[in-house]
């Protein structure tokens, strides 16, 4: 039934069995090459032609005890099978990777499908807030960040509703108010929808044109680039929410700040490779919310190297911090504002991330009792420092 021909050889090349041939007839087998192989190894192996039968074999003999005799059992399959059976496997293998790159394929249609389905959702709700309506919640997403995005969004509409009503209740705050919700709006919609816009291009391309693998994970590194930049938004976001209500519990802990601040430049030195990132910061221990300072003394850096074309200096000398650049600077009526949440001062092109960056700065520091100092003159540069002495415990 297997096709597979056996031999019992004894140990002087006797052949008592065969199934194919009548072993009275057949020549002693001790010459041949798998019969002498097995007598010293633990088995023998060869591929010859056969002189009892007339065509090709692969044989296999071992030496082994049958009925308390030691014999030499052989088994031979024809070589024209044995290539059948490999080229017949290989066609299965060739089928089933066949398969298998349609059903990724498939899979992968699926899954773009989804994704600009959802994002086409999220840009609806984003509409929806700018036209003042409540966003429908949206019960499933197939990607987490989405639906953090999502739900974020739904928060800045209850959030928006909720100062509509209070206007009625405040009427002195009703411009101010207004101002707010505008700038929310604007941040949000400016922010979000570039990210969003990328995410969706790649995707269609993805979905619509016949891409090499090679472009189709670039493709997809882009989009996970982007999903985590809205992610990072989204997290500033909701730091400046919970700064701005007091809803922030302050982690205190003993940490070296001159590790932290060269910690921090050389994360930063990495991202603009091509300026210069001055530090002269004495040994000084304090005691403070480290995430929070860590985001305190990023957000400044980052800033001076944004709008100045020049070095970056940070000292820290006699407990006071400074950040320096030589950039475009600030207009004195300016610098009261600039900590304010969603401002931005258009006129000298500055993309401060949603107007965000020096307001946390500000909260946090306020948190630790601090007081960030500004000095700045246009078109000579800005100076950013705060005293660390009420933290040296």
């Amino acid at each position: 039934e297997t096709g597979i021909r056996v031999t019992i050889i004894d140990l002087e090349g006797n052949v008592l069995v065969d199934s194919i041939k009548d072993p009275t007839k057949m020549d002693n087998h001790i010459y041949r090459k798998e019969v002498r192989k097995s007598l010293n190894n633990l088995y023998g192996f060869s591929i010859r032609h056969s002189d009892s039968i007339g065509i090709e074999y692969i044989y296999l003999a071992r030496k082994m005890k049958i009925n308390d005799e030691e014999l030499i059992l052989r088994l031979a399959v024809s070589l024209e099978k044995t290539n059948k059976e490999v080229f017949y496997f290989w066609l299965k293998i060739l089928g089933f990777a066949t398969t298998v790159i349609i059903i990724t394929l498939l899979v992968t249609l699926m899954i773009n499908k989804k994704i600009i389905s959802e994002l086409e959702k999220i840009l609806t709700q984003a509409q929806d807030i700018s036209n003042k309506k409540t966003p429908k919640k949206i019960k499933q997403f197939l990607i987490k960040e989405f639906e953090k995005i999502s739900n974020t969004l739904i928060e800045a509409g209850e959030k928006l509703k909720d100062i509509d009503k209070e206007r009625s209740k405040y009427t002195g705050k009703i411009k101010l108010r207004n101002r707010q919700q505008k700038e929310m709006l604007s941040a949000l919609s400016h922010e979000f929808k570039n990210p969003i816009a990328i995410i969706k291009g790649y995707c269609e391309t993805i979905m619509e044109d016949d891409v090499s693998l090679k472009i189709r994970e670039k493709f997809l590194q882009k989009i996970l680039t982007n999903t985590n930049k809205l992610n990072g938004m989204i997290d500033r976001f909701s730091l400046a929410l919970k700064l701005e209500t007091d809803d922030f519990a302050l982690k205190p802990s003993r940490f070296n700040f001159k590790e932290c601040v060269e910690d921090i430049a050389e994360s930063l030195q990495t991202k603009y490779k091509d300026r210069e990132i001055l530090v002269d910061v004495e040994d000084l221990e304090i005691e403070a919310d480290k995430t929070l300072i860590e985001i305190v003394i990023t957000n400044l850096i980052d800033n001076g190297l944004k709008y100045s074309q020049d070095s970056v200096s940070i000292n820290l000398k006699k407990g006071i911090f400074t950040v320096k650049d030589n950039g475009i600077g600030i207009e004195k009526e300016e610098i009261d504002k600039i900590t304010k949440k969603f401002y931005r001062i258009e006129k000298l092109n500055w993309n401060n991330s949603m107007g965000l960056g020096l307001f946390i700065v500000y909260y946090i520091l306020k948190l630790h009792k601090v007081k960030l100092e500004i000095s700045s003159k246009k078109d000579k540069g800005s100076k950013f420092s705060f005293d660390l002495s009420k933290l040296k415990k």
